[in-house]
């Protein structure tokens, strides 16, 4: 009897591990890291990836040659509250309680 509640117990933590594996959103990035899905691997990872749209969030740009040269920002649209910072990448905008758009 032990046996089979030993057996129930796994099988029960087992179903819990892959219902909550299934559950949770794997962080992406642009840069190399270890503990984010890389870019090469977006499609594996998410199907809306691997057609026409090629990032799990929808970047629309334009191409203007930059040279090296410093641009001025302009925020478009409605944006109470931002952030700007100066990480690992070139630039990070975070929106706070908006929606807007970025223009370099």
């Amino acid at each position: 009897m032990t046996f089979i509640a030993s057996i129930s117990a796994v099988i029960a933590a087992f179903t819990l591990t892959v219902s909550a594996d299934g559950t949770q959103s794997q962080p992406w990035g642009y840069r190399i890291d270890p503990s984010m899905v890389h870019y090469s691997n977006w499609a594996n990872t998410w199907s809306a990836c691997g057609n026409d749209r090629q990032s799990p969030i929808n970047i629309v740009s334009t191409s203007k040659p930059c040279d090296g040269e410093n641009f001025s920002l302009t925020f478009s649209g409605q944006c109470t509250q931002y952030n700007l910072a100066e990480p690992h990448e070139p630039l990070e905008a975070d929106i706070v309680g908006g929606e807007a758009s970025l223009i370099l």
